[in-house]
């Protein structure tokens, strides 16, 4: 069968200088034949035979005839060649992971995409950055290299990932709170200032009223039996104005009968190298003028106040008015 179907080719044999198979031809230069019978050709005639029948006799369309070689080399690998074969695949293999791996990675940290922690720490949960676009190959490519990151290497994106997140919303949540804490402390100011008003109003008031009752002779501010500063009112006590002056002296007593012990201790001195008729026109002038309300106002010490009326109290440094 061999025969019939290949027939007759020109020898070859191999050139003992080159190494290589040259046709053969006899010493008039004609090819010398030789028939296509032997055990190479037989194994082709099978081959050929085997897949007709396989697909015509037995209806196996999908059968496919083996491809014929291309040299005359061996049909199998011994063992430890085979082995070194498939170490070396492998190895090729897995630098081109490597590879792949790194310029995932290098694609990252250059920005042409994002991550964010995924649900199972061995997946990869990305998405490609919108401007500048990438072209679709690159999109294409960068998906091909995420297959190839290892699973160490996942997790440990995964866990970084998460950690930045936890830290953003740490920051976040910290910041909030300075901002709430801000927003109080200014409550808190605005209440202080606002409370501070008020009891500097009050004071003013306080110190007003008193300044006016002392003016008026209504409280005076003299020492008593005992040789002690103390004030003096003229209003009943239980009623709203005692409990209204008490109160004002409560609050700024002291700092009102400083100024008026020290206004009557100047005026005094003043008074006293005046001779007894300008004395007495002094003090009829100054009762005129508290009559009609025309004494000027005071707000420090030595400004005179309006309307006073030295008290007389025992050991007292007063005018005597």
């Amino acid at each position: 069968m061999a025969l019939a179907r290949f027939g007759e080719r020109q020898k070859k044999a191999k050139n003992p200088e080159s190494g290589k198979f040259e046709p053969v031809v006899d010493t008039d230069g004609q090819p010398v034949l030789e028939r296509c019978d032997s055990p190479y050709f037989q194994g082709q005639a099978l081959q050929d035979l085997w897949t007709a029948y396989l697909r015509e006799k037995m209806g196996l369309e999908w059968v496919e005839r083996g491809k014929k070689k291309v040299g005359r080399d061996p049909d199998r690998l011994e063992p430890e060649e085979y082995k070194l074969a498939e170490d070396q695949k492998k190895v090729a293999l897995a630098l081109e992971r490597v590879d792949m791996e790194r310029e995932f990675l290098a694609a990252f940290k250059a920005g042409e995409f994002t991550l964010k922690p995924a649900k199972k720490p061995e997946s990869l949960n990305g998405a490609f950055r919108e401007k500048p676009a990438l072209t679709p190959e690159r999109k294409e490519r960068l998906q091909l290299c995420s297959k190839a990151v290892c699973p160490e290497v996942r997790m440990t994106l995964n866990e970084v990932l998460a950690d930045k997140l936890a830290q953003e919303e740490k920051r976040a949540e910290l910041t909030q709170r300075e901002e709430r804490l801000k927003a109080q402390e200014a409550i808190i100011e605005a209440a202080k200032a606002e409370a501070k008003a008020e009891v500097m109003a009050g004071l003013k008031d306080d110190f007003d009223t008193l300044k006016s009752a002392w003016a008026t002779n209504e409280a005076t501010y003299n020492v008593d039996t005992e040789g002690y500063w103390q004030w003096w009112y003229q209003a009943e006590r239980g009623t709203p104005r005692h409990a209204r002056v008490n109160a004002c002296v409560e609050s700024v007593g002291g700092l009102v009968g400083w100024m008026a012990r020290r206004f009557e201790e100047v005026m005094n001195e003043v008074v006293r190298y005046l001779t007894p008729s300008a004395q007495t026109e002094f003090k009829n002038e100054w009762i005129d003028a508290l009559d009609r309300g025309d004494a000027p106002e005071w707000s420090a010490p030595g400004d005179g106040p309006s309307g006073i009326n030295g008290g007389s109290g025992q050991n007292s440094p007063s005018l005597g008015m």
